[in-house]
């Protein structure tokens, strides 16, 4: 056997005899493995960075409703291995018993079985630090805070929380950084400063120097120290404290200058001559100097003044103009003194709100009734104190909630249920061994948050059982419990084999102190006797439990009210309810909860102000507040108007200063916005005793513009539906005849009006006619000589009055101004690919604002990008043509051709598209937007091949058939209601078609077998929309859009102009940009909700609180997919982190829930029904609440389609 040189580790060759060492393994791998370890030591354990790349980073997860973080990827050394890992690694944290938020996870990598060979790792979390710096590496620390629905999270990798990093560079350093030159063993020699150092050194590294040393230059008077008085030379006769007081005598502050002498002398000289008889004005031209004599002249001509002017509320609230005195000041000539009256806020440089009146008057003009636009309304304040002493604070919400009434039915299906468990029983000493009976109840829906409540009240009557000789017969205690979701709480497991999760139990009934059967007692329990406030926000039930030994009945009563066995507090919402919680009266509640001690979270408090014309200079928010362990933010924004205030953004006013930020403090009207925030725990709050606005008056402002005579009207700018102004001195409309008109979709023709009178054909007038907007795919098919709207479902009208249509056959939504003039429109081309038809290339539309052509055909297809082919294909305009084959061209100067959007046929699992996109960019998109006469696209021969359809069979009248036999097909499309062709006119007998009754009227020429040249063949070859080879297609040039939108049902319009589209297929719901882009955080997949043709439905949006624009509710209507299902209403909160939870359902039997909106308080929701089993015979309009139970019911409509209210309140339903 031979060994290595340097190790001597043995080695074998051939004809060795292995037995001689058979230690030879041992003692190589710990020579290997006692080398390798010094030299990890050399480097340490830690995180491996190399300056660039970070490396096993602590992450918080993108869902905050659990408890995890994830590692990155990275590479380090853990107890002297190496271990890498290549992905994002998930680390679950245990959720704290009882803890505490905030709570800090110290994360550490720690080495397993597998990370000597394969180099793994583990990662860990620990509620404290663990202090081994070789087996757990330190990566840092997060601390992780709960609102009691979401977890938030602060993540810290850095060395402060423990995290280890290594480096060859930082090894080196610690290294250089350690050594000093100071010889001897190990150590570095010192250093020769004449022969090895340049430049400066710095004097940090050098001991102080003998001066006597220097023997030329200066000396920074820095490095020189204080020298004593007394130890200088020639230092006179004076000491430094006699020195000091001579100068402090000759610098009196005390003793007037001679320009003050000066001044005065003026001023006495100026005063004296005013009071000289015609030198009253004497002082009219000197600079800054006002010169004032109280009461001298004897008719006060100086000091008293009259206004006609009075406009501006402290409110806000603007004031009609009134002319009116304003209180003059007091001159007193006895005592030589001015009082002065009560200002106006015209001319007063600061107003105050500090009074019950000043409060209540200002969160009135400002509250969610009177600023309905507003983004910063007042809400969740409440005013205490009397009239000359008061202070607001936040609210506390009732947070009222039912849990049962009366009845206790422990039937099938519940609500209430009962089991039993063996345990001890100490609590009645009958025995040592009990069988308890636990009856319990369990809350439909979600879990309920109770963690923002404190009190639950039972009313109860305890009754000896139905057979009183029973030896049983007696009462017991009786105890309370909360129901938690499972996981939190103690188990109880059940003789009957299920279990629940309880918190503490509370003594609701106490059998000794309440002995008497038959009397109705009153039981009030504070909530943190069952479990602590953190821990109540996942209750599922409540129930009792009570020892079986003894048999009674107990049964629920209502409390009785105020000043009976409740509170005011809780009587109060009991029969009044709080509709700004969304909580309805309630006298039927036997059991149930509510708050008296928590605070909102936050709340809003606005200030508006009218400065007037011409605007005053806003300075500063001063206030007197009370923080409470809360907090609080003071911001202010200005403008012009009402409308302008309501949506302008805010800035902070400073803490420190108090100034008012600089980019609002101009404008006529100012909101001062006063946001608090209760304490943690939600017990305290900030208490405010006065807001003061301090402002400037500008010259001039002493009076507002008033317009009042026939000449003051001639000024204005522009007159729309105005009469110019007459003789008599005022405005008046000039055209009142369609006072009271409403507009409804006049079939496929535009938009009709109806007059008041709700009566003849001679009012039946069509306010804006639609024939010639652009060809949609549909209709080019469909050779329709017409260009306009084809079976529109609904209709949506703007503040501009444009118009915005769900043109439901053209599967588009498109918009028009008032005037019916094209403006948007967003397209699909789902609906021809669907049958064999022949290939045709239908119709192009290119939007110039983003240099993009669609291009639409009746088949999927395919195109060859080779340059013979894309030479074959073109856009042109007169003489000018661009084609579409990039050779030679530059990268910024492209045709980019692309399938649009491909979706999975039926049958197939390859995505397929009926639409090609093509962007023009560089100075072909220059080219083509200058061209001002027609535009056409020509296709040759060989770029465009049929890629097949989605085999749907032809439906005419009410047969089908599916050649797919109805297995693969998506239910929207081959459910029990299919997609039918429709084909003339007519009625139709199957339940499918009930809502097309009485509307189907001939619009289009149907081309039911695809054959679109007539030739008695389904051609592949490409055609044109004339049957033409090669193709020329006229190109539409405007703002459209392609989406794959199929069979729009529904539009809404919100802010920013964005478009609310409910329609049929894979994406039920989809919300647009006013720059036609999918939102993708707000689309609803049919998973949600599923819409099927020919039968409605609808989708609105609304934000339940307006200042929180971050989470708003969708409220879908959704017919049946079938006679076998039921229709129903949906409401879906939808967050701008792309969170859509279904919040309730409403199912509706027997009824195809159509449309529905929620009434102007967003309370409840109005809902048509139409009743698709008896031929619309008992359709209706249903009000439910959130909960589903109907509030209003009528029945005066067959067949409703369509729903919406009118200003003043009423419902306008047509059928």
């Amino acid at each position: 056997m031979k060994k290595t040189n340097i190790y001597g580790f043995g080695y074998l060759e051939a004809s060795d005899r292995t037995g001689e060492m058979l230690d030879m393994d041992q003692i190589r791998f710990l020579a290997i493995e006692n080398n390798l370890l010094h030299l990890y030591t050399i480097f340490g354990n830690g995180v491996l960075e190399d300056g660039n790349t970070a490396s096993w980073l602590i992450q918080p997860p993108t869902d905050t409703t659990g408890l995890s973080v994830y590692i990155t990827s990275g590479e380090g050394h853990v107890a002297w291995k190496y271990a890498r890992t290549t992905g994002n690694i998930n680390v679950t944290l245990s959720y704290p018993v009882g803890g505490v938020y905030p709570i800090t996870y110290w994360i550490y990598a720690t080495p397993n079985a597998t990370t000597p060979e394969l180099s793994t790792v583990d990662f860990v979390a620990s509620l404290s630090e663990i202090n081994d710096p070789n087996y757990y590496i330190g990566l840092g620390a997060v601390e992780i805070d709960y609102d009691g629905t979401n977890f938030t999270y602060t993540v810290y990798n850095t060395a402060d929380y423990g995290r280890v990093v290594i480096s060859l560079f930082e090894t080196l350093n610690a290294r250089i950084n350690a050594h000093k030159h100071i010889g001897g063993t190990r150590n570095p020699s010192p250093i020769d400063l004449g022969a090895h150092v340049q430049g400066k050194l710095s004097g940090v590294f050098l001991s102080d120097l003998d001066a006597s040393t220097v023997t030329s230059g200066t000396f920074a008077p820095e490095r020189i120290p204080q020298i004593d008085h007394e130890t200088l030379s020639n230092k006179g006769t004076l000491t430094h404290s006699e020195i000091d007081s001579l100068l402090a005598e000759l610098q009196d502050s005390s003793a007037p200058r001679l320009s003050d002498i000066f001044i005065a002398n003026m001023l006495q000289l100026a005063i004296a001559l005013k009071k000289q008889s015609g030198l009253s004005d004497v002082d009219k031209n000197l600079i800054n100097a006002i010169l004032y004599l109280p009461g001298y002249n004897e008719n006060d001509s100086f000091v008293s003044w009259y206004s006609t002017w009075a406009g501006v509320g402290l409110t806000g609230v603007s004031r009609p103009y009134v002319p009116v005195d304003v209180t003059l000041a007091t001159i007193d000539r006895t005592n030589h003194q001015i009082i002065g009256g009560e200002a106006q806020a015209a001319i007063s440089d600061f107003v105050v709100w500090t009074t019950n009146t000043d409060f209540s008057t200002a969160y009135a003009a400002t509250d969610t009734s009177a600023e309905v636009g507003s983004s910063y309304f007042s809400r969740n304040i409440e005013i205490f104190g009397t009239t000359a002493s008061s202070y607001f604070t936040l609210s506390k919400p009732y947070a009222y909630s039912k849990i049962s009434d009366s009845t206790i039915n422990t039937g099938s299906g519940g609500p209430w249920y009962y089991n039993h468990v063996f345990a001890s029983s100490s609590l009645d000493g009958n025995s040592d061994i009990s069988l308890f009976e636990y009856l319990y109840t369990l809350f439909s829906g979600d879990p309920r948050d109770y963690s923002g409540v404190n009190k639950l009240a039972i009313g109860y009557t305890v009754n000896l059982p139905d057979n009183p000789a029973d030896p049983r017969a007696g009462f017991t205690n009786i105890y309370a419990y909360l129901i938690l979701s499972d996981g939190t709480g103690t188990s109880v497991n059940f003789l009957e084999g299920e279990g629940i999760y309880v918190s503490d139990a509370v003594l609701i009934h106490d059998a000794a102190a309440r002995p008497s059967a038959g009397v109705q007692y009153y039981t009030e329990v504070n909530m943190d006797s069952f479990i602590a406030s953190s821990s109540r926000a996942q209750v599922v039930g409540f129930g009792f439990y009570y020892n079986n030994d003894f048999e009674f009945k107990i049964e629920l009563n209502v409390p009785t009210t105020y000043p009976g066995d409740l509170p005011y507090r809780v009587s109060y919402v009991r029969q009044n309810g709080a509709p700004a919680e969304g909580i309805f009266p309630d006298l039927q509640g036997c059991i149930f909860t509510w708050n008296d001690i928590y605070y909102n979270q936050s709340g809003t408090f606005t200030f508006r102000f009218d400065g007037n014309t011409p605007p005053p200079l806003y300075n500063k928010v001063t206030w007197d507040i009370v923080s409470n362990n809360g907090s609080y933010v003071i911001k202010t924004r200005t403008k012009d108007t009402h409308l302008a205030l309501n949506g302008a953004l805010p800035y902070d006013v400073s803490q420190t200063t108090y100034e008012i930020d600089s980019r609002n403090n101009t404008g006529r009207y100012i909101d001062v916005i006063v946001l608090l925030t209760s304490s943690s725990d939600r017990l305290s709050s900030p208490e405010v005793d006065s807001i003061q606005l301090h402002f400037t008056s500008i010259s001039g402002a002493a009076a507002p513009q008033v317009w009042t005579t026939n000449a003051d009207f001639l000024t204005g700018r522009t007159f729309t539906n105005i009469i110019n102004p007459p003789t008599n001195d005022r405005i008046q409309l000039n055209d009142t005849s369609e006072v009271g008109y409403f507009n409804f979709i006049k079939w496929n023709d535009g938009l009709g009006d109806y007059s008041n009178g709700f009566g003849t054909t001679e009012n039946n007038n069509l306010l804006i006619g639609l024939s010639d907007l652009y060809t949609t795919p549909v209709q080019a098919f469909n050779y329709s000589v017409r260009k306009g709207l084809e079976s529109p479902r609904d209709v949506f009208q703007t503040v501009d009055n444009h118009y915005i249509f769900a043109d439901t056959a053209n599967d588009r939504v498109v918009e028009v101004d008032q005037d019916g003039y094209f403006v948007r429109a967003i397209q699909g081309n789902l609906r021809l690919k669907r049958n064999n038809r022949d290939l045709v290339a239908l119709t192009a539309q290119y939007n110039p604002r983003l240099g993009k052509m669609w291009i639409s055909f009746s088949q999927y297809i395919n195109f060859a990008n080779t340059s013979d082919a894309l030479k074959k294909v073109s856009v042109s305009s007169g003489v000018q043509v661009i084609g579409f084959d990039n050779t030679g061209r530059p990268a910024a100067n492209q045709v980019k051709i692309e399938k649009f959007s491909p979706v999975t046929p039926l049958n197939s699992t390859t995505q397929k598209t009926a639409t090609l996109v093509v962007t023009f960019t560089g100075t072909l998109k220059t080219q083509i937007d200058s061209w001002s006469s027609d535009i056409f696209l020509n296709i040759g021969t060989g770029f465009i091949t049929s890629d097949g359809n989605d085999g749907v069979a032809y439906s005419t009248e009410s047969t089908s058939t599916d050649n797919n036999d109805g297995t693969d097909l998506p239910s929207y499309i081959d459910g029990d209601t299919k997609l039918y062709e429709i084909v003339g006119s007519g009625s139709y007998a199957q339940t499918e078609f009930v809502s097309f009754t009485g509307l189907l009227t001939e619009s289009t020429t149907a081309t039911v077998n695809g054959d679109f040249n007539l030739n008695g063949a389904i051609d592949s070859d490409l055609i044109g929309p004339q049957s033409e080879t090669p193709v020329k297609i006229l190109v539409f040039v405007g703002e459209v859009v392609f989406d794959n939108i199929y069979s729009p049902i529904s539009i809404q319009v919100i802010e920013s102009n964005n478009w609310v589209v409910a329609m049929v297929g894979e994406n039920s719901v989809k919300n647009y940009s006013n720059l036609g882009e999918t939102i993708d955080s707000k689309t609803i997949s049919k998973t949600f909700v599923e819409f099927t043709e020919g039968k409605g439905g609808s989708a609105y949006l609304y934000t339940p609180d307006p200042l929180d624009l971050t989470s708003r509710n969708l409220l879908v209507a959704a017919p049946a997919l079938s006679p076998s299902t039921n229709g129903k209403v949906l409401l879906i909160n939808q967050t701008t982190s792309g969170n859509n939870t279904l919040l309730a359902t409403i199912t509706t039997v027997g009824a195809d829930a159509v449309r529905a909106l929620p009434d102007p308080d967003n309370l409840y929701f109005w809902v048509a029904l139409d009743d698709v089993a008896t031929n619309g015979t008992n359709s209706r309009l249903v009000k439910y609440d959130v909960s589903g139970r109907v509030r209003a019911d009528w029945s005066g409509v067959i067949h409703p389609v369509g729903l919406q209210f009118t200003p003043n309140g009423d419902i306008l339903i047509s059928e």
